[in-house]
């Protein structure tokens, strides 16, 4: 074990300074030699000044004996200075892709894969690899039947390239975390023995199975063919161990990683991406199974309270805040109570108990070889901050305030011959992350780290999360060595702490890129401590030797006393051996840019439904490139007619629409959408219900082997840019009307708009007893009972929300059938007298009983300079302005809001994600008022971000916002309309990712030429192909409008079939494929709960909009 006091002599740090000096440290390419962080500059300084001092006492004292000066410290010489920085060298791991070995148990492109790892050993200088070697592969053909074929081969390339081999005993499934990009499952005889006894399986409070890892609970049930899951695991690794026996002989071998539980990770699957978890949720404890209940219950009635409970409801769902819980929440939790201490202290002992019984066996099946065992921790960041740390606890780190969660597991591997604890989060700061999360990653690593340290134990690192910047690279090379280099042992001081290695996630071809590529070389050569690879292990200070006998078993007592809190050791706040930082990428990308080809750019066209040939720009080139592309995926759906279904309600078109659902499906669409119109279902009368023509019709899409994508369409039809048909909303509803006219939406004239029911009536019960949100949602129950066969076998994979005029939440400010043309600012339609009720309500309230809604806002034709309203310095900017625009946007989302609450109620448990639509109301844009915007109801201005409010209100529902307008161009429009739809888009779809939302767009004119496909695909992926993974940003689907002969003639259908295809990142179209494989284009989980909306919440993220750099506030090149 290393010494932990850093080097603290002036002296020492002097000689450290000059003998580094001595020898040039190679910096990053391209680039001035780093600075080396806050410590050596500090050294410098403080020389300077000795030797200044000195000049002034010599001058002071000239007639006095001069004092001798000090003795500058010796040279070293060069292989002293060598083995003096090797004392701080850092072995770099790099991980094998997931899939290296396949589903098949085949090494993967072998050939590509030498000359990867080639370029890592001789290029970058890395020490070796880690791979998974998957339980569900190896030993996939029956009980003890063991395949290592595709592994020998793997080592040997790795042998033969000179690498070492970090090998991870993974006994998890691959396939529902983060980063999972294939699909693994554990070996199909256990699952066959799960599918009898399901409780085999780790299990939520409500039941769900998770199939990552068996349950702790069988650790010692034979439930296996006669063997218990210890048993099961110990007898893999010892195979392992005699087929890999000249590999470990030879030392290639160095690390076995024993995987402990889901992703390999010593904890529970409490945050499952499968079963709909979603950052920064705090999870689900997961001990529901039968044998964990029974283990608790006895263990409770042995502590004198056979009453107690696992906490089940009181401790929320996977994607509830600790505030959310009464088992989290900080002010009295039940975490604090006795039965919750007991329940956690439990819950964590298992989990610890379980790691040392596994290790135990792994130290018997390797005793002798010359390795380490080693364990990985997971770096659950989020909730840090909160004092329950509810996101550690669901996991099985019982890790509060005045109790470290850590240090008992460091002090259990300790007894397994110093195993190695690896922890992750590595890479990532505080400051990167949502404040709402309370995360506290360095934190979270400054304590992990120093409970290993504090025991004796081993600690290594590697990042959660894929990163090529400098800047991720610097806190790795912090946390690698905290207090900086030092002096070997022998050279007067102890050597500080430091990190026994680093495995970087993930080799990729995308890391193997100029860019990406010359700062990761930079990174493992700062990890060396500026030396070259060293080979042998005993250098710097990692002798392997033969791995002895684990210690004496440690009660859980013993363990338990390690829970003593005590301060992490101090870190240094930056690193002293710096890769570069925004500068250097700066540089990199300049010299990029320089290298490359300039790309070639498509002019704009004018617009027309000329067929043209297509033509991709720079963001759209076909994806030829080699690599996993499916995470680049985008799915394509087309719009059905208005009238697919007649307005008698009848599906009469049967032969034409399965002659055009094929052509889509030749053309390699994944789905088409489709109006469920109120008007035609409820015609007949209040709660009588019509689907026939509706299931007709879905039957024929499903026959075509197509997606559906329903709107509860609870607007009329006709009116709107683009409504051929006229189909109003139900006739007993309009009868209601007739008596009320104010049940509609009004403009300040008094001309009242049909189209769809004002939001005032929301909550006024004047439809045959029930209010208008009883009504949708009576009608959204009809159709899920009724098109429960379409849901089940997932047919239907998206619900869009009807919330205003065309389905999208907006007021119906620019209404054709009224007289608007393009592009009149519109009107505000809040006249009727349930919102002039409310509205002198609410000025009343705020003490402004004086307040009239606006009368200056001018006419539906009107440009904004014609208004006192929109004007410059007009009554938008007062503060009764302000008032009112506050008002009306908030009526709007809280009517959003309410009526996607149902609707999740609705469908509680069907695998379909939510949407909603937003107008794209690009005219106006450019002008600080975007009069149109505000009268539609969205209050954005160039200080205001009206969209994202809407975002952060969707996220509580988990609901995708559906975008129009993605195929314009601002060039195309008329200069007069001050209009900018290409802005608009990009701010609509970056507060969207911002939020953490799905977003998906939609064309709102019919196109068929080349300019409108190019921006739609350069709007479906901003920053273009990312041949390796899923972008940084995508579209989650685009649909298309519309289904018409035209679009499936001559060049407009070929046209089309490429757009598709592009759209797909030209790969076939995956709807036969499993739901992972098409990396998350549909929901596969059952649609979950919502917490309570909060609506104050939302206010602030108005200000998102201008708080960034205008450049960098959205999402595209």
């Amino acid at each position: 074990m290393m010494t932990t006091s850093p080097p603290s002599s002036q002296q020492v740090r002097l000689q450290q300074r000059w003998t580094c000096r001595s020898r040039a440290p190679s910096p990053a390419p391209l680039l001035p030699p780093p600075a080396t962080g806050r410590r050596r500059r500090r050294v410098a300084a403080d020389s300077q000044k000795t030797v200044a001092s000195l000049r002034v006492r010599a001058i002071a004292a000239e007639s006095e004996q001069a004092s001798p000066l000090p003795e500058p410290p010796p040279l070293l010489t060069e292989e002293e200075e060598e083995e003096n920085m090797l004392a701080n060298y850092v072995p770099v791991y790099v991980m094998l892709p997931l899939g290296v070995v396949t589903a098949e148990n085949e090494l993967e492109d072998a050939a590509g894969l030498r000359a990867r790892l080639r370029r890592l050993r001789r290029e970058a200088g890395v020490d070796g690899v880690m791979a998974d070697v998957w339980w569900g592969i190896v030993e996939a053909a029956g009980p003890a039947r063991y395949e290592w074929r595709a592994y020998r081969q793997l080592f040997r390339v790795a042998q033969e390239e000179g690498l070492k081999v970090q090998a991870i005993m993974s006994f998890h499934a691959c396939g529902g975390n983060v980063g999972d990009a294939v699909t693994i499952p554990l070996p199909r005889w256990v699952r066959d023995v799960g599918d009898a006894d399901p409780d085999v399986y780790y299990t939520s409070p409500g039941g769900a199975r998770n199939h990552e890892y068996l349950t702790i609970g069988v650790d010692d049930r034979p439930l296996f063919h006669g063997r218990t899951a210890i048993q099961l695991y110990a007898d893999f690794m010892k195979s392992f161990r005699e087929n890999m026996a000249d590999f470990l002989d030879s030392g290639l071998i160095v690390d076995i990683e024993v995987g402990l539980g889901p992703a390999g990770e010593l904890r529970y699957p409490s945050y499952p991406e499968s079963q709909g978890w979603e950052f920064p949720g705090i999870g689900q404890f997961q001990c529901y199974d039968k044998y964990l209940e029974e283990d608790f219950r006895a263990a409770a009635t042995e502590a004198g309270h056979p009453e107690w409970e696992l906490p089940g409801d009181a401790a929320g769902e996977y994607n509830d805040t600790p505030e959310d819980t009464r088992f989290f929440a900080a002010d009295g939790g039940t975490y604090l109570t006795e039965a919750g201490r007991f329940f956690l202290t439990w819950y964590s002992s298992k989990l610890l108990e379980h790691g040392d019984r596994v290790l135990d066996e792994a130290n018997l099946a390797f005793l002798g070889c010359n390795l380490k065992l080693a364990a990985k921790v997971s770096g659950i960041h989020w909730w840090y901050r909160h004092p329950s740390h509810a996101a550690e606890l669901a996991a099985g780190y019982y890790n509060v305030p005045g109790r470290d969660g850590y240090r008992p597991v460091a002090r259990m591997l300790a007894r397994h011959d110093g195993a190695v604890l690896n922890f992750t989060c590595a890479e990532m700061r505080d400051s990167e992350q949502p404040p709402e999360a309370m995360s506290s990653p360095e934190r979270l690593v400054r304590q992990a780290l120093s409970a290993a340290w504090r025991e004796g134990v081993e600690a290594a690192c590697e990042n959660a999360l894929s990163r090529y910047d400098r800047r991720g690279y610097n806190q790795m090379l912090l946390n690698a060595r905290p207090n900086g280099v030092g002096p070997a042992a022998g050279g007067g001081g102890a050597p500080p702490r430091r990190v026994a290695a680093v495995t970087y996630l993930r080799l990729s071809d995308e890391l193997l890129t100029a860019t990406y590529f010359r700062a990761f070389k930079a990174f493992v050569r700062k990890m060396h401590a500026d030396q070259d690879c060293c080979p042998d292990p005993a250098r710097y200070g990692r002798p392997m030797r033969p791995l002895e006998r684990s210690g004496p078993e440690v009660a859980i007592e013993r363990l338990l006393d390690a829970t003593a809190p005590e301060p992490p050791y101090p870190f240094d706040g930056e690193t002293d051996m710096s890769v570069g930082g925004g500068l250097a990428e700066l540089i990199d990308w300049v010299f990029d840019k320089h290298m490359s080809v300039l790309p070639h750019f498509i002019k704009p066209s004018s617009v027309s439904n000329k067929t043209v040939k297509l033509v991709f720009s720079e963001h759209t080139q076909p994806a030829t490139m080699a690599g996993n592309l499916l995470a680049n995926y985008v799915q394509v759906n087309v719009m059905l007619p208005l009238d697919v279904v007649t307005v008698d309600n009848k599906f009469e078109k049967v032969d034409e629409t399965r002659a055009q659902l094929k052509k889509l499906t030749e053309a390699g669409v994944d789905g088409v959408m489709v109006d469920v119109w109120w008007g035609l279902v409820e015609g007949k009368g209040p709660g009588s219900y019509d689907w026939e023509a509706y299931k007709q019709l879905f039957r024929l899409v499903q026959e075509a082997g197509l997606k559906l994508q329903a709107i509860m369409s609870f607007h009329q039809c006709g009116g709107n840019v683009g409504d051929i048909v006229n189909i109003p909303i139900p006739q007993w509803v309009r009868d209601v009307g007739a008596n009320d006219p104010d049940i509609f939406y009004t403009n300040r004239g008094g001309a009242r708009n049909i189209e769809y029911l004002t939001l005032g009536v929301d909550d006024q019960p004047l439809f045959h007893g029930r209010t208008a949100i009883q009504m949708y949602v009576d009608y959204m129950k009809s159709f899920r009972e009724n098109m429960a066969e379409f849901l089940d076998a997932g047919v239907i994979v998206d619900i869009e929300v009807g919330l205003g005029p065309a389905g999208e939440m907006r007021y119906p400010s620019y209404p054709q059938s009224q007289g608007w043309v393009f592009p009149g600012i519109g009107e505000f339609i809040c006249y009727d007298k349930y919102l002039e009720a409310d509205f002198k309500a609410e000025a009343a309230k705020a003490g402004h009983p004086e307040w009239e809604l606006p009368d200056d806002a001018g006419e539906y034709n009107d440009t904004p300079e014609k208004t006192r309203f929109f004007t410059d310095n007009g009554t938008y900017v007062t503060e009764k302005g302000k008032f009112f625009l506050t008002w009306y946007s908030n009526k709007l989302i809280k009517h959003g809001d309410k009526i996607l609450d149902e609707a999740n109620k609705v469908f509680l448990g069907c695998r379909v994600q939510l949407a909603i639509k937003i107008s794209g109301i690009h005219w106006w844009y450019r002008v600080p008022n975007h009069a149109a915007e505000l009268t539609a109801g969205y209050y954005n201005l160039d200080n205001r971000d009206g969209y994202r409010t809407i975002a952060r209100m969707l996220t509580r529902h988990r609901a995708c916002v559906n975008f129009t307008c993605a195929e314009m161009r601002d060039s195309e429009q008329s200069s007069e309309a001050k209009s900018a739809p290409e802005e608009l888009v990009q701010q609509v779809l970056s507060a969207g990712w911002r939020e953490g939302l799905h977003v998906a767009c939609e064309n709102a004119l019919g196109r068929y030429d080349a300019t409108a496909y190019n921006t739609i695909l350069r709007n479906s992926r901003p920053t273009g192909i990312n041949k390796n993974g899923p972008p940084e940003h995508k579209l989650f689907g685009f649909t298309y409008l519309r289904l018409s002969d035209e679009l499936l003639e001559g060049q407009n259908y070929s046209t089309f079939k490429t757009f598709v295809k592009r759209m797909h990142a030209n790969l076939k179209c995956q709807l036969g494929r499993s739901y992972k494989q098409r990396t998350q284009n549909w929901r596969h989980f059952p649609l979950m709960r919502t917490p309570t909306c909060r609506f104050k919440d939302l206010a602030d993220a108005v200000y998102s909009h201008f708080l960034t750099i205008k450049g960098n506030r959205c999402y595209f090149d």
